[in-house]
């Protein structure tokens, strides 16, 4: 994928991904598997980079630790608004510091930056391919594992993320009504998922 003129590729490592307009902490799988608890779906968030900072973006430049808290151009990007969450992009594996901090605490999972078992994956028949367009089939996702009895987990200050800018869309109005029935249905197996495309 391509995302303001830097190519990015898509995560894959077994049945792991993540998307294609972001990039990840070398920690970032370590953190999802080291964190990983059965009756649990795990969440983390993501540094919403700013437009200056993207359009610069390069392998070279994220080679030489551009992201980093603490450098001179993450911090500029920050101090002038461009990047949004600065506390996002500082990892606290101290699990009474990230209590104290209240990092424990996430209120919604979001697509780029959870994790959940296969077993539970394959509970839910994955993800609902009956969405459209953009929007809404990660919390479709979400409120299947809750039908299904699992609890959040908080990844804040873990498996850190940064998302590159690019213009926003909105959601399609479709899938609202799709996330509406789920909602109200109880359901926890996506109507067209895993195993609609094995078959």
């Amino acid at each position: 994928m391509e995302v303001n003129g830097v190519t990015l590729h898509l995560i894959e490592v077994g049945p792991a991904h993540t998307d294609g307009d972001c990039i990840v902490h070398p920690s970032f799988i370590q953190d999802h598997i080291e964190q990983q608890e059965k009756g649990r779906y795990l969440a983390g968030r993501r540094i919403e980079l700013g437009e200056s900072i993207s359009r610069t973006l390069s392998r070279a430049r994220l080679l030489k630790g551009v992201l980093k808290p603490f450098s001179v151009d993450f911090v500029k990007s920050v101090i002038f608004g461009d990047t949004e969450h600065w506390n996002r992009s500082l990892r606290w594996k101290s699990p009474l510091l990230r209590k104290w901090l209240k990092m424990n605490r996430i209120d919604d999972l979001k697509g780029c930056n959870f994790s959940i078992s296969r077993e539970d994956l394959f509970a839910i028949n994955g993800f609902d391919e009956s969405y459209e367009g953009y929007g809404r089939e990660d919390t479709d996702v979400e409120i299947r594992l809750q039908h299904l009895g699992l609890k959040i987990k908080s990844l804040k200050g873990l498996a850190l993320q940064y998302h590159v800018w690019h213009p926003r869309r909105g959601f399609t109005p479709q899938n609202e009504d799709l996330l509406n029935d789920v909602k109200t249905s109880g359901r926890v197996k996506a109507k067209i998922g895993l195993t609609e495309k094995t078959s």
